[in-house]
């Protein structure tokens, strides 16, 4: 009967050990960028490396450029 409990509680920390395992290497993507408006036009925010992106139009087509500076932080 012991080896029984035993040979149990060992399975079963081997499974939750398992279980522990394979969650820990999904990379979950959700809620990374987020899309605002603003005075300046449509932005996007990389929220895993705060890089801020513009909308910009060409023919009816969209992209989204990097922006490299940020009016809001510079001096008048």
């Amino acid at each position: 009967m012991k080896s029984y409990i035993q040979g149990l509680i060992t399975g079963g920390v081997l499974v939750f050990a398992i279980i522990v395992f394979m969650g820990a290497g999904e990379s979950k993507e959700v809620g990374r960028y987020q899309a605002f408006a603003s005075e300046f036009g449509d932005r996007l925010i990389d929220t895993k490396t705060g890089d801020l992106y513009n909308l910009k139009w060409f023919k009816l087509e969209a992209t989204w450029d990097k922006q490299t500076s940020y009016p809001i932080f510079q001096d008048d």
